[in-house]
């Protein structure tokens, strides 16, 4: 649908032309480590305001799917604890949030 809509006559048709897009979408589009070595994976997937992500232990083990805000890739985990920069409508500087993982 999004290639349709550009004309032939458009400058970007030779990208429309050269475009592939593959038949399987990943499973994940981020990936976090916190500070023992979990691995956070943002699915892309949402409940309401929250992501859905998925940990999993640093040897690779599924642990649970967790809903939380977007995590930017500059959060810092320390001792069960998320600092992530959030922007919201209305404010012009970001903030710093704290989130406790449990």
């Amino acid at each position: 649908e999004y290639l349709s809509a550009w004309d032939d006559e458009d400058a970007r048709f030779l990208a429309r032309k050269r475009a592939r897009f593959p038949n399987h979408k990943p499973f994940f589009d981020a990936l976090l480590i916190d500070h023992e070595g979990y691995v956070i994976l943002h699915t892309g997937e949402t409940e309401g305001d929250l992501s859905v992500y998925h940990v999993f232990t640093p040897g690779g083990d599924f642990v649970n799917a967790v809903k939380m805000p977007d995590v930017r890739g500059s959060a810092i985990f320390v001792d069960g604890v998320v600092y992530n920069i959030e922007r919201h409508d209305g404010e012009s500087d970001p903030t710093v949030h704290r989130y406790r993982v449990r």
